[in-house]
């Protein structure tokens, strides 16, 4: 996991080299990154 630091009204980009679970994406959203918003890019370039 890389993170990619652009922040648009305080926003974060975390870029992920692997694929992972919804749940696992929602839990680290939930412990690591609690009270930012922060947004996902997924390998296939989607965004979560």
């Amino acid at each position: 996991m890389m993170e990619t630091s652009k922040k648009q009204a305080t926003m974060k980009k975390i870029k992920m080299n692997e694929i992972h679970s919804k749940k696992y994406i929602d839990n680290l959203k939930e412990t690591t990154y609690k009270g930012e918003k922060v947004v996902f890019i997924l390998p296939s370039g989607r965004e979560y």
